[in-house]
């Protein structure tokens, strides 16, 4: 097993029973990320651990709304790309 999800799955295991536990994975485009996911979701389904995948990219707005709004391009992708209000309804308002 890689030492990486070595680390991962330890964390996991102390974390205090009976509570969720989120771990976000970023990085940048092409760094490794789903594969390190495919990884740990594998060992994770070795131990038995109940878990969920949730990527962030299935949460980005169409185009239209976030390009070319006559925003600036950095206040485009870092306030017009996510769809907060499905984020925040899907995990904070449960």
């Amino acid at each position: 097993m890689d030492y990486n999800i070595k680390k991962l799955l330890n964390v996991i295991n102390t974390a205090e029973g009976g509570n969720r536990f989120i771990l976000g994975i970023d990085g940048l485009s092409r760094s490794g990320k789903t594969t390190l996911v495919q990884k740990l979701s594998h060992c994770l389904k070795e131990e038995n651990i109940s878990f969920h995948v949730f990527h962030i990219d299935d949460h980005i707005v169409e185009r239209k709304k976030r390009y070319h709004t006559g925003y600036d391009e950095w206040y485009e992708y870092y306030h017009l790309q996510w769809d907060v209000n499905g984020l925040s309804s899907l995990f904070l308002k449960r």
